[in-house]
């Protein structure tokens, strides 16, 4: 409809609160009276006008009614004759809501047996929901029946496995079309949800040993579809699940590429880039666009660009169990991103849609929060939204046997939610990891209740993304800031922040609630940004890369790899590839080839962290007893750490960031074990210690 032909609206912003908003061209604004009918009674109730004011074109009016019943369609009319329907808004906001509607089942969406199936929606601001589905031919349109609690439900008894179905929800005068935010199963692009018999899904295989302490982690994070889209490498399920867990994939030089390469590596834990149904990849021609995945559409259900067959809705589903399962029997523990902080278009979300104004942050004037830059923050603190997140988890854990969760933008959810996320998931499984990006985001919520960093100490459990780590070992990373190089990038100013984020005695509780990294999918590679900001040659700049893996990976925390850090990957020098094409996001395997120093060097590293406890200690208390870090001479430091486990009693890390040399005194116990040269060079018991470059000393 034309805006400008709109001459009143009216709605709902709180129990007996109603806004009218009347144009100034419609008799000057100016309204004596306004009566409230009821649509399926057409009783007509007189309302009284408590205050008005002008706001631009608009002449507004606050009215007091009784208290309203929802799930019943009302029209407002004014003196003049003009009505228009009443929309429900700024009500969704009232304390009172949650504790009248409120629903804590688990039977949400459809639940299938052979006999009959069960629709249930939540839509308590809805005056109607009507069922639409197809099956065999036929279409049908059911109306639901209101339940209490806002639940609108319909048992059809018939086989309905591989219907697909939507539904119609009413509010106002208008009928919005939707897909079923708790389906298990979609059609291409999300366009309709699919009922699908659990029976039929592939049983999860759980890993069958413990992840006995947390620091032992080390995540590395992939993405399905860079993970196998370079032609370098022959993978029959290219950009897919099953390409994840591909065996025998091979580099043009006959070294190992893909899975068998990611289970010799040495990591733990594999995390997924988004891998739930994302908004901006046509799923019937995937080679058309390329995205990261951090544009939510469905996060219900996995990602169909990802799986050999879109037409069939089980494909999508199996196939992630079973690229889940493979990487497990690997021994690999897998952890997904979840991306629920926002959605990628807030009007067609099926969120917005069965409760408008509810799920996502915005203040009784309409005007939608935006800290995630993506034009809408999840409400994460109403009842049901805290319920829809937890239950996906859970759906995600139960069905796809996810070991953990890293929640982008973690910091517009709220502590609550993020502290119920890690007790639910851990009852199920104590081997869980819960952490996130915990950046202080600009939303509707006080900075108190956000699950952001500066609050580690109320989220004990919960692990955060360590940018103080990241910029004072690398340097800033953004770039519209002036460049200040890192520690290990040349900035030995930085010595005692260095020191302070290596041993992660200061910032956090425990040591295991830092998650110690220098180069994720976001912002240039760490290759690429050495590259960008220092006038160094290539030998050199490598050197920095072993120097910055090397922290890392031995810093007291839980270490974070992007995939192909380890053999120095560039994009180019894109800063912000999220949709970029494939031959900028792509996993190069020929540069693993040539780059095998580098990864024989990070092997070497990840070794000796599983080995020796001291680069995994669980608490301050320990570290402050058994690690100490000093000035070997200005600005070179010196790591140690003392052991009672492992194959050492000592391990001292020395780091050499400067373009001079300097000496090492060993003593008759020390033996040099790692080193980024390729030859030692000892002059009786001085070692040199080169320029840009580490040593790590053992003694037995």
């Amino acid at each position: 409809m034309e805006k400008s032909l709109i001459f009143m609206s009216a709605y709902l912003e709180r129990f007996n609160v109603i806004h009218v908003h009347v144009a100034k061209q419609y008799y000057g604004g100016i309204i004596e009276q306004f009566y409230l009918k009821n649509m399926l009674t057409q009783e007509l109730s007189s309302t009284r006008i408590v205050y008005d004011y002008e706001e631009n074109d608009w002449h507004i009016y606050q009215l007091m009614v009784d208290n309203l019943y929802l799930g019943t369609p009302f029209t407002i009319l004014n003196n003049h004759g003009l009505s228009c329907a009443l929309e429900t808004r700024g009500i969704v906001n009232d304390p009172m809501f949650d504790h009248l509607f409120a629903y804590d089942g688990d039977d949400l969406g459809p639940t299938y047996t052979l006999e009959e199936t069960t629709f249930k929606v939540w839509s308590p601001t809805s005056h109607a929901v009507k069922l639409q589905y197809q099956l065999n031919g036929r279409m049908e349109t059911i109306d639901m029946e209101r339940q209490t609690q806002g639940i609108y439900k319909v048992v059809l008894k018939k086989d309905m496995e591989g219907a697909r179905y939507i539904y119609w929800t009413c509010n106002g005068d208008q009928c919005l079309k939707t897909t079923d935010p708790y389906a298990y199963a979609s059609t291409a692009n999300g366009a309709e949800s699919v009922v699908v018999n659990p029976k039929k899904f592939h049983k999860i295989l759980k890993m069958s040993f413990p992840l006995k302490q947390k620091t032992d982690a080390v995540i590395y994070e992939v993405s399905v579809r860079d993970f196998t889209s370079s032609k370098s490498i022959k993978s029959k399920y290219r950009r897919q699940f099953l390409g994840v867990v591909e065996k025998g994939l091979t580099t043009k030089n006959n070294q190992i590429a893909g899975f068998d390469y990611l289970i010799d590596l040495g990591v733990t834990h594999v995390q997924l880039m988004p891998i739930f149904d994302f908004a901006t990849i046509e799923e019937t021609k995937p080679d058309l666009f390329y995205n990261w995945g951090y544009d939510p559409s469905q996060i219900n259900v996995p990602e169909g660009s990802y799986c050999t067959d879109i037409s069939d809705p089980y494909s999508r589903i199996n196939e992630c169990i079973d690229m889940v399962n493979r990487l497990h029997l690997s021994g690999l523990r897998v952890t997904m991103d979840m991306v629920v902080n926002h959605v990628y278009d807030v009007n067609s979300s099926s969120l917005e849609r069965l409760v408008p104004y509810y799920y996502f942050r915005n203040d009784d004037f309409g005007h939608i929060s935006n800290g995630s830059f993506c034009s809408n923050d999840i409400n994460s603190e109403c009842f049901m939204v805290r319920k829809y997140i937890v239950d996906m988890c859970k759906r995600w854990q139960k069905i796809y046997g996810m070991d953990g969760f890293r929640f982008d933008l973690m910091g517009i959810l709220d502590i609550e939610t993020i502290n119920t996320i890690q007790r639910v998931l851990y009852n199920k499984d104590p081997n869980c990891l819960i952490y996130g990006e915990g950046w202080n985001m600009n939303t509707m919520l006080p900075d108190d209740r956000k699950a952001m960093l500066d609050n580690q100490a109320k989220m004990p459990n919960i692990s955060f993304f360590n940018d103080q780590y990241r910029d004072v070992l690398k340097g800033s990373t953004f770039t519209n800031e002036h460049v200040r190089l890192g520690y290990l990038s040349g900035n030995t100013d930085l010595f005692d922040e260095a020191q302070a984020v290596i041993s992660n005695q200061h910032k956090f509780i425990y040591p295991e609630q830092s998650i110690n990294y220098v180069e994720c999918h976001d912002n240039a590679t760490m290759y690429d940004y050495l590259k960008e900001t220092l006038d160094e040659d290539e030998e050199t700049r490598l050197k920095r890369q072993k120097l910055l893996n090397t922290a890392v990976i031995l810093s007291q925390g839980i270490p974070f790899l992007h995939c192909g850090q380890e053999f120095a990957r560039s994009k180019m020098g894109v800063h912000n590839s999220f949709n970029s094409p494939d031959n900028i996001n792509q996993v190069d395997w020929d540069r693993k080839d040539e780059m095998m120093d580098q990864v024989y060097y990070v092997k070497n590293l990840l070794k000796l962290r599983r080995k020796n406890n001291g680069f995994r200690y669980t608490t301050k208390e320990e570290i402050e007893k058994n690690v100490n870090i000093c000035h070997l001479s200005n600005g070179v430091m010196i790591y140690t750490v003392y052991q009672t486990q492992g194959e050492f009693k000592q391990i001292k890390v020395i780091f050499n960031p400067k373009r001079e040399s300097t000496y090492y005194n060993l003593s008759a116990k020390d033996e040099v074990i790692i080193t980024t040269e390729n030859a030692i060079k000892q002059e009786y018991s001085n070692l040199l210690i080169e320029p840009v470059s580490v040593y790590i000393i053992a003694q037995r």
